[in-house]
């Protein structure tokens, strides 16, 4: 009797420590300026996807993610609300995350995303771009309930977006954190929590109305790193594991080094000596000859220099940054080629 209360308090034991918590000071850590991720997604025009997504438990569970092909998707850097184009237009944001989502060839997005941090929420209030708001969200959607742990729920209220004359959609978002366990990413092994989102929309029309429910499942580190399925239907909610078309995953603090998608890799180095007073060196290296831009912005994202544009041959690289005539503060710098991006943050003193 002895031995099997001693292995039921071991089985308790590891079950609760794998277990995690995404507390306030995690999300003010993920959102503090200079923060910043890499993201990453299966090929829209690949092939179908088969995904171990797990099912509700209280029981550790593992998804791995770490074979299917990923190529880069976009950068992301929290900068200063006030620096960002509509901050005026949200009273209530401290947090805005600057965005480029790389297309086609030189197709790039750039977008600000409008957010609110409070003791017990994280909130949406909006998206733009650089010249117009896109979305805007009153009251504010609910990101997440802070603290965010196994069990915890939340509701977006019902809201109506109209779009042109005859046609809006009204649309909920109920959310539970319905299990936990690890994620297997290409970058390595994370505790995480899994959040399943149930979102219904109602479609009005000319020729008539339409409703339509969805599912989502959200995969969430400590360290904000995250991985997203955001469209399921009806025919696969029950199964544990699905198939879809693709999805997308973001790691937190820079770029995870993917290889699957026989992109060439970069290696950017940090800046030396950082902090640093009237100039610094960046190096950097290249496995193959590749087109090469090396850029260096200020903490609203505005383009400062351009250290390097042109085609370069595989090797070890340096460039010296002079940064005399800037104000002190916190910088970023950023090595871009074709296929790949990597971006460092470096600051400057007086």
């Amino acid at each position: 009797m002895k031995t099997n209360l001693l292995l039921l308090l071991i089985t308790v034991t590891l079950s609760t420590f794998s277990q995690i918590t995404i507390t306030h000071s995690d999300y003010s850590n993920g959102f503090a300026v200079g923060s910043n991720y890499t993201s990453y997604a299966t090929p829209l025009n690949g092939p179908i996807l088969t995904v171990f997504v797990g099912e509700p438990s209280g029981n550790s569970q593992t998804w791995d993610f770490s074979d299917y092909d990923f190529i880069l998707a976009g950068d992301g850097i929290s900068i200063d609300p006030a620096s960002a184009p509509f901050y005026s237009s949200f009273p209530g944001c401290n947090a805005v995350m600057f965005e480029k989502t790389y297309g086609l060839k030189d197709d790039t997005l750039y977008s600000y995303t409008y957010q609110e941090l409070s003791s017990d929420q994280l909130l949406l209030h909006g998206l733009s771009d650089e010249n117009e708001i896109a979305f805007t969200w009153d009251p504010p959607a609910i990101q997440a309930e802070i603290p965010c742990t196994y069990g915890t729920t939340w509701q977006e209220d019902w809201d109506s977006t109209w779009y042109m004359p005859e046609v809006w959609i009204i649309s909920k978002t109920e959310v539970e954190v319905d299990a936990f366990g690890s994620m297997i990413l290409p970058s390595g092994e994370y505790p995480c929590l899994r959040l399943t989102s149930y979102n219904y929309m109602i479609s009005h029309t000319p020729v008539g109305t339409d409703s339509l429910m969805t599912k989502g499942y959200h995969w969430y580190a400590k360290d904000l790193t995250e991985v997203h399925i955001t469209t399921v239907n009806e025919d696969q909610f029950e199964l544990s594991t699905i198939e879809v078309g693709a999805f997308s995953y973001a790691k937190a603090g820079g770029p995870a080094g993917i290889a699957e998608n026989n992109s060439p890799i970069i290696d950017l180095n940090q800046n030396y000596p950082n902090p640093f007073y009237a100039k610094t060196t960046i190096s950097y290296s290249l496995s193959e000859p590749e087109e090469v831009s090396l850029m260096v912005y200020d903490i609203t994202g505005r383009e400062l220099d351009i250290l390097v544009n042109e085609k370069q041959s595989a090797g070890q690289y340096e460039v010296d940054f002079s940064g005399g005539e800037l104000d002190p503060g916190t910088y970023f710098y950023q090595l871009k080629t074709d296929s790949y991006s990597v971006i460092r943050k470096m600051i400057i003193t007086r």
